[in-house]
């Protein structure tokens, strides 16, 4: 991408991150903290895939430099929190492998693991995954729809299936529609810098200021949807609105 690159990477950043924090959020597991390993995770994995793909690294070589990079913070921050302080970190390795080896026998065998702290190593290292795969297909091999689908597939089934108070439930859905509008302003932008690179292969003038314009453009926009959206259930049981549509 040109100089203008920096925007979608931070916009990625921002949609992964708001999945980060509607799972640290969701109290899914309530005996660890959950919020600081999946944001590290997730700050982390983007900052690996944007050098990874701005690397000479063919794509498979990046990719299993990631995989190795994921299981050392994975395994590093459930370590951390998991685990009391003084520890070794020795005794912390072996447990977590003889954890993660009883969950694969037990998902071979058809049984359940009743070891809830697993969903935080599985819970992080999907942050990591999400996360470095926005950066790379925002960069390496620009994919809209690959940066978007994962980690709104993860965030809309954590918002649908969540079953709490009724406060955090609105905020799981305030992640939700600041997801969407992020995700809007990410494709305008980056559909706009990839159309910039084509103009300037062409040698077709523009102003430089262009993408800023076109930011607060799609800014606009997606605020006033998002507002008429959260405003329809209201609307709908209006008696005057409804007596209208039902003209139409």
């Amino acid at each position: 991408m040109s100089n203008d690159g920096w925007i979608p990477g931070l916009l990625a950043w921002m949609m992964v991150t708001t999945v980060a924090v509607a799972l640290g959020g969701a109290e899914l597991i309530r005996s660890l903290e959950m919020m600081r390993p999946l944001l590290v995770a997730t700050s982390l994995g983007f900052l690996a895939g944007v050098f990874l793909s701005k690397s000479r690294f063919p794509a498979w070589t990046a990719h299993m430099y990631a995989f190795v990079y994921g299981v050392f913070v994975t395994g590093w921050m459930f370590g951390l929190e998991a685990y009391p302080a003084l520890t070794p970190w020795r005794e912390r390795i072996t447990d977590m492998i003889t954890r993660q080896t009883d969950w694969f026998v037990a998902l071979a065998s058809g049984t359940t693991s009743r070891d809830a702290a697993l969903f935080l190593i599985h819970t992080t290292a999907l942050m990591w995954l999400l996360a470095y795969l926005a950066a790379w297909f925002t960069y390496r091999k620009p994919r809209l729809w690959l940066v978007v689908i994962p980690s709104g597939a993860v965030l809309a089934s954590v918002v649908y299936s969540y079953f709490g108070s009724e406060f955090v439930l609105f905020q799981m859905r305030l992640y939700l529609a600041l997801y969407c509008l992020l995700t809007l302003i990410f494709i305008a932008i980056t559909y706009l810098i990839l159309r910039k690179e084509g103009w300037r292969a062409n040698g077709i003038r523009f102003e430089n200021q262009i993408v800023g314009g076109f930011f607060r453009s799609s800014l606009i926009v997606g605020l006033v949807a998002m507002l008429f959206a959260w405003s329809m259930p209201t609307m709908a049981q209006s008696g005057r609105v409804g007596d209208a549509v039902s003209r139409v």
